[in-house]
């Protein structure tokens, strides 16, 4: 309250008055969990028995950071590692092949504040190997072939005509034993023991032409084109000979042989 005189000794009153505002305390220093946020990627491709890792990374605000000095990292969940820059890391089982994994990850601050992250993990389904092909035999052919003709007996055929079956049958054996045979040798082996066991006359063939087949006084036999069926065996023989000679190995081997 104020007095007011005048200077003729009159006096008046006023009043004034002051609001005073309350103390406020100044507002505390926001938490470093509050200014910086923890991420790790959405998901994380992984494979059986395959490690896989997922790194961690910070913003501040709207823009990317550093992780605070002094930041920590623990990991929740069966498999997961963290590393001290909060790398976590996780080796799928087979149980958890074709399963999405997730562990959480905790971020402790310098300041004793914490955040928490997750990491997922997405395990590819595991696959079977495919089988492998069957090796295939180039001498399957042959092999099958030899056995065959290993089974005829020398004496039910003509001596010249096994001859020529002998020699076959022992280069496509030697063919059948050398492991760097080539394509053409063994297809070579194949086709002459084929034509040589074709070739085979029977022991019991005198090659005389039965009463039948006996031709007329003074005219020849129309009935083949004039070779004795002992002529047409020696000639089936010389064209067995000739394929011998054309695989250019079988004769060869034989004379080695039998010296």
């Amino acid at each position: 309250s104020v007095t007011v005189t005048y200077s003729d000794k009159s006096a008046d009153t006023a009043t004034v008055t002051f609001k005073v505002a309350a103390k406020t305390e100044p507002s505390p220093e926001p938490g470093l969990s509050e200014q910086y946020a923890a991420a790790y990627p959405a998901s994380v491709a992984a494979k059986v028995g395959e490690k896989a890792t997922a790194a961690v990374s910070f913003t501040k605000g709207a823009a990317a950071a550093d992780a605070p000095a002094g930041t920590t990292f623990a990991v929740a969940g069966d498999g997961f590692t963290v590393a001290a820059d909060g790398t976590v890391s996780f080796t799928p089982t087979d149980a958890q092949a074709g399963k999405t994994v997730t562990a959480t990850v905790t971020v402790t601050y310098s300041d004793k504040s914490a955040d928490t992250a997750t990491v997922t993990f997405k395990v590819a389904a595991k696959t079977e190997p495919e089988p492998k092909p069957e090796p295939t035999d180039p001498k399957a052919d042959l092999r099958k072939e030899v056995e065959s003709a290993s089974k005829l007996d020398e004496k039910d055929y003509t001596a010249d005509s096994w001859k020529v079956f002998a020699a076959a049958l022992d280069n496509a054996k030697a063919v059948l034993e050398d492991k760097d045979a080539t394509e053409a040798q063994i297809s070579g082996a194949l086709t002459t023991l084929k034509s040589a066991t074709a070739a085979l006359a029977k022991a019991g063939d005198t090659g005389k032409p039965d009463d039948g087949d006996k031709p007329s006084a003074g005219k020849p036999n129309d009935k083949g084109n004039g070779l004795s069926k002992t002529g047409a065996s020696v000639a089936v023989i010389g064209v067995a000979m000739l394929l011998l000679a054309a695989a250019g190995f079988v004769t060869v081997n034989v004379v080695r042989r039998r010296r």
